[in-house]
């Protein structure tokens, strides 16, 4: 949105606001009981900064022609909107976004926001109500009483608005009731019904009647947290506002107005309590969770370090054996064929898994030094789909490769970059397998601004939205036998080489999307 329609948006709704809460004026001036305008008014003012403050300086120079006639003259309406402009605008300039957007989150930015609230709300019932007692609008005796009203209805409606607005979009608002809507409906009848209460009562008896309104709020604030204490203040605002249209005043009008704000204040900081205590706990959950992963994964990094202890010797021992076999089978031209091609086949791949498990346990432990000779992309993926060739044609899958000529090598360890490939196949067979959809595999690979891309698309049904957080988070999996190691393991491989592995939805076959990157090799 444009800032120049944000800003006549902002002056039609101020004009809106001002004329429906103009209900008992003091000497039908703009001091009212409640103004929500001028929460409004801080919140734009917090986005747009001081380039802000002519609009509202028009904002209320119009509310007080439309709405009121400007029955002083104008001099005083003309000089009180100037002052309003000022007063918050340099609040604006002050504190910045920053001063509403942390007042939901803990409670000293809350209270520095009450405290901040107060003093701007003050000095600008100064500038309103002096600029009328200047052109003797206000009598000198009945200066101080409007003055307080004026106050206490802005800092009302700067505390009930202005971090909603700010810092809570409706979107997050509304969201936050989710699955939980009969309760947030249960409680706003509670706070209209009190209200109802409140004025159904004799006059003596309606402030009285007040402080039950505690009890919802409070119930409120703790269920929901600060944005739910807010919403409450406002609903019961709106409900007073509403009944005082066509109610002539009963109990004093500023007691009433005290208690309202004195309501909001607990209901703001009780709320903003619960909330960071909440985020408290939620972070103290996540560390630990992060602290579990971290024990986790070193617990495997030393179980990998001990298998590849452990099986170095079989795994030795049988490439001797493999090789043997090919020496002594010899040229037999009687022999089948295909048999030398087995035992070649199986001696390679004894061979790669002893590599694989030593690049891993020297990857863990820290020692060794990372190789980064120049790799051949395209020599990787024929690799890789000639391994799991048997593995492909048991499962019905289609692979195709779409290498982009002349690709430049990429700087990295040959081994590691096939492990990787190796693991992103594999799940992408096991992914379609499970989804019963398309069976389609594609590697894509290009090159540019000094990186090489190797993509690989399934048409599987793709990783959840729910998954999708956690997705590269070790001992994260769905499958039933898979230990949720291979893309955590594969991620910090690529990283390791100044590379990086991520995940979006392939557009080209429907399903999931790895691409890995790595620097281009430069001689």
């Amino acid at each position: 949105m444009s800032r120049w329609l944000l800003s006549l948006l902002y002056v039609a709704a101020y004009v809106a606001l001002d004329a429906i809460t103009y209900v008992q004026p003091v000497l039908k001036l703009g001091i009212t009981p409640w103004s929500p305008q001028a929460g409004l008014t801080v919140a734009f003012l917090l986005w747009t900064g001081v380039r802000g403050a002519p609009f509202t300086a028009i904002a209320a120079l119009l509310a007080e022609t439309l709405v009121r006639d400007a029955s002083a003259g104008w001099a005083p309406h003309v000089a009180a909107s100037l002052w309003i402009a000022l007063t918050y605008g340099g609040l604006a300039a002050a504190r910045g976004p920053a001063l509403a957007q942390e007042a939901l989150l803990a409670l000293a930015p809350a209270m520095r926001f009450v405290a901040a609230a107060a003093v701007a709300a003050l000095v600008a019932a100064l500038g309103y109500v002096g600029s009328f007692v200047l052109w003797k609008a206000i009598p000198l005796d009945a200066a101080l009483g409007s003055l307080a009203r004026y106050w206490i209805g802005d800092l009302n409606g700067i505390l009930m608005l202005a971090p909603l607005l700010v810092a809570a979009p409706l979107r997050e608002a509304v969201g936050m009731f989710r699955g939980s809507i009969p309760l947030a409906v249960l409680q706003a009848l509670v706070l209209v019904l009190c209200v109802a209460l409140l004025f159904e009562l004799d006059v003596s008896e309606e402030l009285r009647a007040y402080y039950p309104l505690f009890v919802p709020m409070i119930w409120v604030a703790v269920r929901w947290g600060a944005v739910g204490a807010l919403l409450a203040a406002l609903v019961t605002q709106v409900c007073i506002v509403v009944v005082m249209h066509d109610k002539p005043q009963g109990a004093p009008l500023l007691d009433l107005q005290m208690l309202t704000l004195t309501l909001t204040v607990t209901g703001l900081l009780l709320g903003v309590a619960v909330t960071e205590r909440a985020r408290a706990r939620i972070a103290a959950q996540e560390r630990d969770r992060q602290l579990s992963r971290a024990m986790r994964f070193a617990v495997a990094g030393e179980m990998a370090s001990s298998l590849t202890h452990e099986l170095n010797q079989p795994i030795t021992a049988l490439v001797s054996y493999l090789q043997a076999s090919q020496i002594m089978s010899g040229p037999d031209p009687q022999g089948d064929s295909r048999l030398m091609q087995t035992l070649e086949k199986a001696t390679r791949e004894a061979i790669r898994a002893a590599e694989v498990m030593r690049r891993l346990r020297d990857f863990y432990q820290g020692t060794g030094t990372l190789v980064k000779d120049p790799a051949d992309v395209a020599a990787c993926c024929a690799s890789v789909l000639d391994l799991l060739e048997p593995r492909l044609r048991r499962q019905g899958v289609a692979t195709r490769q779409v290498l982009a000529p002349q690709l430049p090598p990429a700087a990295a360890d040959r081994t590691q970059i096939e492990m990787v490939l190796h693991n992103l196949v594999s799940n992408a067979i096991d992914a379609m397998a499970a989804g019963g959809g398309g069976r389609e595999l594609l590697i894509e690979a290009r090159a540019m601004e000094g990186q090489v891309f190797v993509a690989v698309h399934d048409a599987g049904p793709g990783v959840s939205a729910d998954a999708l957080p956690q997705i590269f988070e070790p001992f994260n999996t769905t499958k039933p036998d898979g230990m949720g190691l291979g893309l955590a393991i594969s991620r910090n491989l690529l990283r390791a080489q100044g590379g990086d592995l991520t995940y979006r939805r392939s557009l080209l076959l429907g399903g999931a999307c790895f691409e890995m990157r790595c620097p281009v090799f430069h001689r």
